[in-house]
């Protein structure tokens, strides 16, 4: 109880008032505190820099205190901080402790989702080797946890893990791929998009994504085609809400905006290339 009383007089001495307050694992806490000249509170896992259950490197992911160094923190609420990590391995200590793990917390689906901001540490994705396409039997990795392959069946198309097309995608586009994995965790299984359809997925990731628009083996010209082609409902109604101001994300932040003065940038429209036609996929 020492150590952890002195973890939240550094916290309140470094930030300000704790509103929340909650134990991880043995000497990790979760905690949000606000500083009075700010208007929201901050969410950070903290922990002292000698803690045996995290590992040198899960530490070097870390940010000192400025006046108390000697305590480590991870901000909760950001993916790309390391947090993940801390999460991992203090669930593993409990996990190999018999001990219960917090409330909704889950091993493998921390790390799957870990692999998405960290596969320098948990590994990237693993490519699917059975698909509704069929056996793979060779594949590209486009970025992590999302593979362009070739299957047995002699049928190309993407596969999507779910950390990514469940946040990412729209559920129009997820409506049109197939899933395989039965009996495994939803958070394990891919999403498969074949040629037909693969389109869809690569023109709405590639707008969060920028190394997919700029892949070798994926022609964004000819995806547009495609996408006009097939789905020209689709295409008519991205390029509609585009327009009105209800499309990509900046129409959000700037609501004030007159939709006229709006510079919507040019891949978030669906053009048609005369010149360009369907085969997209470079493999």
């Amino acid at each position: 109880m020492k150590n952890e009383k002195e973890i939240r007089a550094a916290i309140e001495d470094e930030i300000g008032t704790i509103h929340l307050w909650d134990q991880i694992a043995p000497g990790i806490y979760y905690a949000a505190a606000q500083d009075t000249d700010e208007p929201f509170s901050t969410e950070l896992y903290v922990l002292e820099a000698d803690n045996p259950i995290i590992s040198e490197t899960a530490k070097k992911y870390a940010i000192p205190m400025e006046k108390h160094p000697k305590y480590l923190t991870y901000i909760a609420d950001s993916p790309d901080s390391g947090k993940v990590i801390l999460e991992y391995e203090a669930y593993r200590y409990l996990t190999a402790n018999n001990l219960p793990l917090p409330k909704g917390a889950d091993l493998r689906d921390t790390a799957t989702y870990g692999r998405e901001h960290h596969p320098e540490y948990f590994g990237d994705y693993p490519v699917p080797l059975s698909t509704p396409l069929g056996v793979t039997l060779r594949y590209v990795t486009l970025m992590t946890g999302v593979f362009l392959l070739e299957t047995d069946q002699l049928q190309k198309g993407i596969a999507v893990c779910y950390p990514i097309s469940a946040c990412d995608l729209t559920d129009f586009v997820v409506a049109k791929a197939e899933k395989t994995g039965a009996g495994l965790p939803e958070t394990h299984r891919y999403l498969f998009f074949p040629e037909e359809t693969a389109c869809l997925a690569l023109f709405e990731l590639s707008h969060i994504y920028k190394e997919l628009g700029e892949s070798e083996y994926i022609d964004m010209r000819a995806v547009m085609n495609a996408v006009w082609q097939r789905f020209p409902g689709y295409a008519a109604m991205n390029n509609y809400r585009e327009q009105i101001g209800f499309g990509h994300v900046g129409a959000f932040l700037f609501p004030d905006v007159d939709v006229g003065e709006r510079q919507i940038p040019a891949e978030y429209l669906l053009s048609m290339t005369e010149d360009m036609n369907t085969d997209y996929l470079r493999f």
